[in-house]
This record gives structure tokens, C-alpha cells and sequence, in this order.
């Protein structure tokens, strides 16, 4: 008889065992990885989106909220969430953030069915950085450091291009004139060319040179005679913002267009007299251009 009853009694324990593993159970989750920002590098004062994810682990739908704090304190309501099984949801609010680094974290509660698994309900991300920029050049304070430019002003050349502006152009926030060719990196900007080559068209002619000649320091034949302007500076009768060949150009045009209208018009004899007077033409034109310059 009571080996009966210890037996009847083993049954009786293993199925309320049993019937607790088989039962639904209710159990969100946070984790560190699930709290991100709107932006990972913060300026102070400037208002960031908080995300938490929420994960159902559990074998139930499951809602209730998501408590946010920043530095141990709560901030705004609580966020609803309503959770399947086997999925997640995303939860956000904004915070205006002060120069620091902060602890975020986020707790889940008022479950419903009630969270039977509260060691994942709370989680804390540490050392969220908040920098300042106090010249408001688009530059913080901590980059500033790094590149030894002035947190207090916003061109710490005083050459009239922004450290933000030198920064994404490549030039150098710490010198007026980066490439150092006598133009400041401003001149360079103004005009078109390169504040990070001395000669920006490569002709071996420096910017400087160009700008105080009147050359193009984007074309390396200002003129477009076909000579390189480095060539006709140091040839005396040659102008680099003149085309020397434009009047024998537009004399030789001329003569052709009289010795072809001769052949068209079948005087052969009419049509070598203008070729022969035009090349003598040319010829004189040329040598008179030279003998002025």
C-alpha cells in the first residue's frame, strides 16, 4: 500500500514538473547593442534620437513599455511596445544632450502577461560621448584638438576660408597659403584654382607668375595659338595672351577663298596669281610682326 501511494505521489510531482516546462512563458529582451543613436558623434545642444529594440525570447505576445533614462535619471514617458513571439520592436524618444559622456540605458515594464524573466529587462550603454563645438564652425572642440586648430575660432588662419571649409577642401586650416606659392588658399579659392598646387595647370608657370602676367592659370596656352605660355615668356616678341597666328589666319582665309572662287570659275591663270600673291602676303606679315616685336 505505500509503495501505491509513493508511486501515485511520483506520478503527481513529474506532471506538475512537466506541465511548468510545456506552459507558455512570457520574456522580453534588451540588450547594450540595442540602444543606438540618431548620430554616434553628438554636438551639445543638439537634439538626438534614442532607438531601444526590444526582442519577444519568450512564447508569448507580450506589450508594455520602455523606460529611457541618461545618466541614471528617467527622461520622458514611457514608450509602448507591443511584441510577437520570435520578433521585436523599435521604441525611440529625443533627448537635447549637454557636453559630457553619459550612461544611456533602458528598462522594459508593466508587462503584460508579466516578464517571468526580469534579468534582460534593463540595460545600460556606457560612455556616450557628447562633444561641444564652441566657435560653431561645424568643427568640435575634440577634432580641433586632434588637428591643433583653435576651438575658439572658426579660421584659425585668419585667411578668410573656414576651418570647417579647409578641412573638406584639404587645405591646411594652420596656413593662409597651404601650397605656398605666394596666393592665399581665399586668392585660390576666388579664382578657380588649385590652393593645394603652387602651379595649377602644370606648365611651368607658377600661379603667381600667371596671375601677375594675366595668364590663364587654368590653361597652359592661354591664347590658344598652340605655343605654351612658359614658352612665350621667355620668347621677347611673343605674348602669351596673344595669338600671334590669328592676322596671318585671317589673311590666309581670305586668299583662299579668292583662289577658290577662281578655280570654280575655271581662270586657272586668275587663281595662281592670288596663291602665289597670298603666300608673298603672308610672308611680309609675318616678318613685319616680327620685326615690330
Amino acid at each position: 500500500m505505500n509503495r501505491s501511494v509513493l508511486f501515485f505521489a511520483v506520478l503527481v510531482l513529474m506532471f506538475f514538473v512537466l506541465s511548468g516546462d510545456v506552459r507558455a512563458k512570457a520574456d522580453l529582451s534588451l540588450t547594450a547593442s540595442d540602444i543606438t543613436f540618431s548620430k554616434e558623434t553628438a554636438l551639445a545642444g543638439e537634439k538626438i534620437r534614442i532607438f531601444g529594440r526590444v526582442f519577444n525570447v519568450g512564447d508569448e505576445d507580450v506589450s508594455g513599455f520602455v523606460v529611457f533614462a541618461v545618466g541614471g535619471k528617467a527622461i520622458g514617458e514611457p514608450q509602448p511596445i507591443s511584441v510577437k513571439v520570435g520578433t521585436y520592436d523599435d521604441v525611440f524618444i529625443d533627448w537635447v544632450f549637454e557636453k559630457g559622456s553619459f550612461a544611456v540605458g533602458a528598462e522594459i515594464i508593466g508587462t503584460r502577461p508579466l516578464d517571468e524573466d526580469s534579468s534582460n529587462n534593463e540595460v545600460l550603454r556606457e560612455n556616450y560621448f557628447v562633444d561641444a563645438d564652441s566657435d560653431n564652425d561645424g568643427v568640435t572642440d575634440k577634432e580641433e584638438i586632434i588637428l591643433g586648430t583653435d576651438s575658439l575660432n572658426s579660421d584659425t588662419d585668419n585667411d578668410g576660408v573656414t576651418d570647417k571649409k579647409e578641412i573638406a577642401l584639404g587645405t591646411n586650416p594652420l596656413s593662409p597659403d597651404t601650397d605656398n606659392d605666394g596666393v592665399t588658399d581665399k586668392e585660390e579659392i576666388a579664382l578657380g584654382i588649385n590652393p593645394l598646387s603652387p602651379d595649377t595647370d602644370n606648365d611651368g608657370l607658377a600661379d603667381k607668375e600667371e596671375i601677375a602676367l594675366g595668364t590663364n592659370s587654368l590653361k597652359i596656352d592661354t591664347d590658344g595659338d598652340l605655343i605654351p605660355d612658359k614658352t612665350e615668356v621667355k620668347i621677347v616678341f611673343l605674348n602669351p595672351n596673344r595669338n600671334e597666328w590669328k592676322p596671318v589666319g585671317s589673311h590666309l582665309a581670305s586668299v583662299v577663298g579668292a583662289v577658290k572662287m577662281a578655280v570654280e570659275e575655271g581662270n586657272m591663270a586668275v587663281a595662281y596669281l592670288f596663291a602665289a600673291l597670298g603666300f608673298l602676303s603672308i610672308i611680309f606679315l609675318i616678318s613685319r610682326f616680327l620685326h615690330k616685336n
